[in-house]
Formats: C-alpha cells, structure tokens, sequence
C-alpha cells in the first residue's frame, strides 16, 4: 500500500511482509509515453490545460541495500526541485509518475513489484524558481512530468493509457449522519498560509501495527482524500459521493483480516467496511466508473548512474 505525491517522512509497505509500525504519508487519452517515442504528454489535463515541460537536471538511481527490515522513506515537495525516494519499486514509481492505483496497472515485467531502488534527484536553479511560483496543482502535475521523464530515461519505460469503465465504490452518508465534526478553530490552517506549505501537508495518514488492525487518522481531510485513501485499501475506484465539502478530523479503525481470523480473535478492530458505517456515517455502495487502466510497454533495469 503506498502514497504519493507531495510527502514528506516515511511509510513502510505492510502489504508485502510483516512490520512493526506503519505510517504512510507519497484525464488521459490512448497516448503512449516513452523513451525514443515521438511524443510523451502529460496524462493529466486541467481545467487550465496547464501543460507540464520541466525535467530534473541530474538523477541517481540505484538497486537499493538488503536490509533486515522493509521501510519506504520518501521526499518529494511539490513546489520544490528534489526527489527522495528509498526503498520503492518501479510499480510504485509509476503510481506516483502516473497518479494511479495498483489495480489500474497492467503489464510490465517480473521484477516490477519486487526489485527496489533508491532514487535521488534534483532540478537546476531556474527550475527551482519556476516550481516555487506555480500554484499546487501545476506543481504536482510539474513533478508528476519530471518523474516520467526520469523513469523514461532510466528505466526506459514505455507505457499507454486507456480508458475502461470498471466496478468502483460509492461512498455516502447514512441518514442522519455523518458522525465527524470539524477541526477546532484553533487547529485549522490560517487563511493567509502559503498555497505550496498547505499542499505538502499530509491531511489523513496511516497507522498501526497491524495487531488489532489499522487506522486512518485525519486531521482537515476532504471526502476526496478519504475516498483515495479507501481506494488504495480496497483495490477499486472509490468515489466521493458524500456531497461533503469540508475538511474533517476522525478517525477510522479497521482490521483487514480475514473473517476466519477475527472469528478467532474478537478483540480485532472490524473490517473496514462495516468500520466506516459505523464509526463514521458513511457506507459504500457498488457503482461502476470510468479508470484509466496504464499498460506497461516496456521497461528495463535502470542504467547506471
């Protein structure tokens, strides 16, 4: 399970092998991106139809240590020129690259999920003063560009993107609720705080160690972060139907056990499904909706530094 864009900290992959403690922080056409290709556009259009030209200036990417523990370290502000990165497979580069979930990807090669690497990169000054002026969103669509560009140079990564409606999730409020309030006064952010400062908050993460379950703390989150965050926990599209504006503080405790296993254990947090009917006064719904599926083309081992 991974997060993406404008992190800051470390998380650590709990789906792929046991862990103490885990905290996560990190419109397309049939286009076709990659190495040597003649044209490789950006996969996010805007309402502004910011088109996305900047590139790092230098880049390292190296197969990470083995180590005695998984841990995912992670830096990529989005109004500023470097990229950190530790631990992290192509599969979830391209996550970040692309802006999607592990179930809209299909293809690629063996060690796509499984091979990790530590990535390094930086852009030249001009560059650094071009993202500092641009507002959230342009910056994140710049730093989604510069890490296509990376992986396309690196890893000769060649992808494409089509369009398929799929089964997804709707997510809405239960009459009479929802069962979460506001931030304090005191704790919302001023109004006069920099657009790029706000942007690299991480407004709901994840915790827990995976005894009793885990929990999505949210402190200021929208509806649409939390349906993202129910997307990646479930593998589907979640869609926010709440009709809820607002940002929220709550949070959500959930076991993703199978029955089986809370049958033999009650103390276990519920599943996720009936945790958020009953701790927040929302419930999913089955729904079908449009996802962009990316077929991965080509990719090699990366060249060296």
């Amino acid at each position: 399970m991974n997060k993406y864009l404008s992190e800051r900290g470390f998380s650590v992959i709990r789906k792929t092998m046991p862990v103490t403690f885990c905290l996560l922080a990190l419109a397309f056409g049939n286009r076709v991106y990659g190495q040597g290709l003649p044209e490789r556009k950006p996969p996010l259009a805007t309402p502004s139809q910011y088109v996305p030209s900047l590139t790092f200036d230098v880049a390292s990417v190296r197969q990470s240590k083995p180590t005695g523990y998984f841990i995912v370290g992670g830096e990529n502000p989005s109004n500023a020129g470097i990229l950190i990165l530790t631990n992290v497979t192509l599969e979830s580069l391209i996550e970040r690259a692309y802006d999607v979930q592990p179930f809209q990807m299909n293809g690629g090669t063996a060690w796509l999920d499984v091979t990790t690497f530590d990535v390094r990169a930086r852009c030249d000054d001009a560059t650094e003063n071009i993202l500092t002026h641009l507002n959230a969103e342009q910056a994140t669509l710049e730093k989604q560009h510069m890490l296509q560009e990376l992986l396309a140079d690196r890893f000769k990564l060649q992808v494409h993107m089509v369009t398929r409606e799929l089964p997804a999730l709707s997510l809405t409020v239960l009459p009479g609720r929802p069962n979460f309030s506001r931030p304090k006064a005191n704790e919302e952010t001023a109004d006069s705080e920099n657009e790029s400062t706000r942007s690299e908050k991480r407004s709901i993460y994840e915790s827990g160690d995976g005894r009793l379950g885990y929990e999505f703390i949210a402190h200021g989150a929208s509806m649409k972060s939390l349906a993202t965050e129910l997307s990646t926990e479930l593998d589907t599209t979640v869609i926010d139907e709440t009709g809820l504006s607002e940002s929220y503080d709550f949070t959500l405790k959930f076991n993703s056990s199978p029955q089986n296993e809370r049958n033999r254990d009650p103390a276990l947090w519920p599943p996720i499904r009936d945790a958020i009917q009953d701790q927040l006064g929302l419930k999913l719904k089955p729904a079908k909706a449009p996802a962009e599926i990316i077929y991965i083309d080509h990719a090699e081992m990366p060249s060296e530094n």
